[in-house]
C-alpha cells in the first residue's frame, strides 16, 4: 500500500516538477545546462560494450568512489563506468577527476516514465549504489529488469533505523533488488540485515580508500612563503556557532604564542561575510582570501572563504579542528586529514562519523574536546610537542591506509557480479 501511494504521488509530482526544478536551479542547486537529465533524457549516447553504473548521491561519497573507478578502469580497459549523483558539487568533484571512459550524469528524479527513459538508454550491465537514499521506482525497476545490484557503504544510524523499524515491509522491499549488502560496521550490518532479513557482510567505510583531496602546488609554496616559520593551526568546514569558540581559543593561544596564525576554513564559504563580523568582536587582525588578501606579519586569522581548496589547507597545517561538531551537524570526514598527516580535534557531536572517532580514538590518534579552553590547551601542547606530532600523524595515516584495503575487496565482488 505504502509503495502505491509513493509511486501515485511521484506521478502527481512530475506536474510540478519543472517549478520545483526552477527553484532549485535559481537556488544554484540544479545545473541548468543538463537540467534534462532529472527527467531521464540523457545528455550523451551510451557507449558500446559494458558499462557498470555506480551511484554516489553526496560530496563524501562522490570523492569515496573515485578510486574505485580509477582501480577497475585501470584493471579493465574495455568497461565503461557510468557514474551518477544527486548534488552540483558532488557532481562538479566526479567531472573534475574522471579517466576515460567513465562519464557522468544526474539521476533523474524518481518519476516512473523518467526512470525508465534513464534505463532504457543507458542499459546497465550491473549497478552499486554508494549511497543512503533508496528511492523506491528506481530500484523497483532495477529488480524488474535483473539488473545485478551491490549496496556498497552501507550505513543506517540508529535513530534511522527505529523509523525505518515502522515501515520494515518497505524497507525489506526497497533492499531486495540487491543481489549483495555491505555495510561500513558491525552496527550498520545488524540493522540492515533486521530490516532486509538477509546477511549483510562487513566491508568497512569505502571512504578510507578515497584519493586525498586535491591542491594546488604553485598555491601551497605561495602561502608556505607568506606564513614563513609561524605556528599555525586549522579549523575546518565550520559551522554558524562555531567560529566564536574558535576565536576564543585562539585569544587564549595568542596570549602564550602572539606570532601563532589561524586559519579558518568554513563549510559554506558565503558566510565570510558573517564570520568576518563576528571575529571583530574578539578584535582579531582578520584577512580573507576571497579579497585576494595576503597572509601579512599581523595577521591573526587568515579566513579561507573560497571553494575547494581544503587539500591545500590539510597539507598546511598538522593540526585541524574539524567542524560540525561543536554544534549539532554530526562532524565530518575524519579520514580526510588523517590522510594528509594530521592530527584532528573535532566537538562532542561525531554521530556521523561514530565508527571512524572511535576508532581513531582508540589508537590515540585524535582528540575530542568540548570548550574552549579545552581546544586552546590542546593546540598549545601540539605546537609545542612536535614529537607527540609526528607519532599521532603518523598512527592516524597508518589507520587510513589499513582500513583502505576495503577498495580491493569491493574490486573482487564487481568482479564476481559481472561474471
Amino acid at each position: 500500500m505504502i509503495r502505491t501511494i509513493y509511486k501515485l504521488s511521484s506521478q502527481i509530482f512530475a506536474t510540478r516538477a519543472p517549478a520545483y526544478l526552477r527553484k532549485r536551479i535559481a537556488l544554484g542547486k540544479e545545473d541548468s545546462a543538463r537540467v534534462t537529465e532529472r527527467y531521464g533524457v540523457a545528455s550523451c549516447e551510451r557507449p558500446e560494450g559494458l558499462v557498470l553504473w555506480v551511484h554516489a548521491a553526496s560530496v563524501g561519497e562522490s570523492r569515496s568512489i573515485l578510486a574505485l573507478i580509477h582501480a577497475l578502469l585501470e584493471k579493465h580497459k574495455g568497461w565503461n563506468i557510468l557514474i551518477t549523483t544527486g548534488t552540483v558539487s558532488s557532481a562538479k568533484i566526479i567531472t573534475a577527476e574522471l579517466p576515460s571512459n567513465a562519464f557522468h550524469q544526474y539521476l533523474p528524479l524518481d518519476v516512473p516514465a523518467w526512470v525508465n527513459a534513464f534505463l532504457d538508454h543507458w542499459h546497465p550491465d550491473a549497478a552499486i549504489w554508494v549511497e543512503q537514499e533508496l528511492w523506491p521506482n528506481m530500484l523497483e525497476q532495477i529488480h524488474a529488469r535483473k539488473i545485478p545490484a551491490i549496496l556498497a557503504n552501507g550505513r543506517l544510524t540508529e535513530s534511522s533505523f527505529k523509523r525505518w523499524l515502522w515501515i520494515k515491509s518497505l524497507a525489506k522491499d526497497l533492499l531486495t533488488p540487491f543481489h549483495r549488502i555491505y555495510a561500513q560496521s558491525p552496527y550498520d550490518a545488524e540493522r540492515l540485515e533486521k530490516l532486509s532479513g538477509r546477511q549483510v557482510l562487513v566491508r568497512g567505510n569505502l571512504k578510507y580508500a578515497a584519493e586525498p583531496l586535491p591542491y594546488n602546488p604553485v598555491l601551497l609554496d605561495n602561502l608556505k612563503k607568506e606564513i614563513g616559520d609561524r605556528p599555525i593551526w586549522l579549523a575546518a568546514s565550520t559551522h554558524l556557532g562555531e567560529e566564536l569558540v574558535i576565536a576564543q581559543a585562539h585569544k587564549l593561544i595568542l596570549k602564550e604564542r602572539p606570532d601563532c596564525l589561524l586559519i579558518i576554513v568554513p563549510r559554506h564559504p558565503d558566510r565570510g561575510d558573517q564570520i568576518t563580523t563576528d571575529l571583530s568582536e574578539y578584535h582579531l587582525r582578520v584577512e580573507r582570501r576571497s579579497f585576494k588578501s595576503p597572509i601579512l606579519k599581523e595577521t591573526q586569522v587568515y579566513l579561507a572563504d573560497t571553494f575547494s581548496e581544503l587539500g591545500l589547507f590539510y597539507r598546511l597545517s598538522d593540526i585541524v579542528f574539524l567542524g560540525g561538531s561543536l554544534v549539532p551537524i554530526g562532524g565530518h570526514n575524519l579520514i580526510e586529514p588523517a590522510q594528509l598527516e594530521c592530527i584532528t580535534l573535532y566537538g562532542p557531536h561525531m554521530h556521523n562519523a561514530q565508527e571512524i572517532k572511535e576508532l581513531f580514538e582508540k589508537h590515540n590518534a585524535s582528540f575530542t574536546i568540548r570548550t574552549a579552553q579545552e581546544l586552546s590547551a590542546h593546540v598549545l601542547s601540539l605546537l609545542a610537542n612536535p614529537e607527540l606530532v609526528a607519532t599521532m600523524t603518523n598512527t592516524a595515516t597508518n589507520l587510513v591506509a589499513k582500513e583502505g584495503e576495503v577498495l580491493q575487496d569491493l574490486i573482487n565482488d564487481v568482479e564476481l557480479l559481472l561474471k
